[in-house]
């Protein structure tokens, strides 16, 4: 996982020359999200939904809030609080964003509140008195949630890192779903890779319009940062967004699963074909084939 302590594959291949190092798969998808989420955007992004979480989690009167809020404007809705980003778990951030998104508009409204008070504050929660220090995190954590920038990072991430869960699930069942989740991984990274410049265009116009959507919410501003006064060719607010945000994204995932996945790094994969469930529902070639591979490979 991607701590502090690092250096376990020098050492072992320092003390064993010879021994083969076989990263443990659930990891290595969570080195690849890592990577990508260290991108400034990605981070400042995740950076703030931390926050947001200690905001409502440090407070007991705040969560309350938050849950009477959305009480009020959705009561069909079962979810009251948002999840915090596990520090070693880089995976579970796809249900963390899902959580997120659909609180997103409340979250707002609550913000708000705590910022400016309206007559709905009477409604939501009465004879609340607020601090000086509530109004001033909640007023950093509503600029930042408003942010078009901000929801344009945060949407992308949640979309890029869907193809990714299939991946994310299959390790923690048995050897044999691992291994046939596992045999996917091609589909996985063709899903990354195999776009051209057109489909890419309109997979972030798709993501653009989604996050206008999120900014109607919210009752934020379409855009993007001024660069220049004077462009003789400016660009369009989706090429821009495309170019800041989500290639340098999706360059990081497509480098890392094509790294740690690699033909190579997946021939251990291979044993799991000698699983008596998996011998039978395939064909003698088959089986012949890759244990021709393994053998080659020197895993048997």
């Amino acid at each position: 996982m991607s701590l502090d302590k690092k250096g376990a594959q020098a050492e072992i291949a320092r003390c064993a020359p010879d021994a083969k190092y076989l990263g443990c798969c659930l990891h290595s998808i969570n080195l690849v999200i890592c990577h990508a989420c260290k991108i400034k955007s990605t981070q400042n992004m995740m950076d703030s939904f931390h926050e947001l979480f200690s905001f409502f989690d440090n407070s007991p009167k705040r969560q309350k809030f938050l849950s009477i809020v959305i009480d009020t404007l959705s009561p069909e809705n079962k979810k009251h609080r948002p999840k915090d980003l596990c520090k070693t778990r880089w995976i579970e951030r796809h249900s963390t964003s899902e959580a997120i998104f659909e609180l997103y508009e409340y979250i707002v409204i609550t913000l708000n509140e705590r910022c400016v008070p309206t007559n709905d504050d009477k409604r939501f929660y009465p004879n609340n008195p607020m601090d000086a220090k509530t109004k001033i995190m909640a007023n950093g954590l509503r600029h930042s949630m408003r942010c078009f920038g901000h929801i344009v990072g945060f949407i992308w991430a949640k979309e890029m890192l869907e193809p990714i869960r299939p991946l994310v699930t299959a390790p923690q069942g048995r050897h044999v779903e691992v291994f046939f989740s596992f045999q996917k991984i091609e589909e996985v990274i063709s899903s990354y890779t195999g776009r051209d410049k057109q489909s890419d265009l309109l997979l972030v116009l798709t993501y653009v319009r989604e996050s206008c959507f999120v900014v109607q919410l919210v009752g934020s501003i379409e855009g993007r940062p001024r660069v220049y006064s004077r462009q003789r060719h400016p660009e369009s607010d989706a090429q821009y967004w495309k170019r800041t945000v989500a290639i340098s994204f999706l360059d990081v995932i497509c480098s890392g699963l094509k790294s740690r996945f690699s033909s190579e790094k997946r021939t251990h994969y291979e044993l799991c074909t000698l699983i008596p469930r998996v011998i039978v529902s395939r064909s003698e070639e088959t089986t012949v084939e890759r244990g021709q591979i393994l053998i080659r490979s020197g895993a048997i």
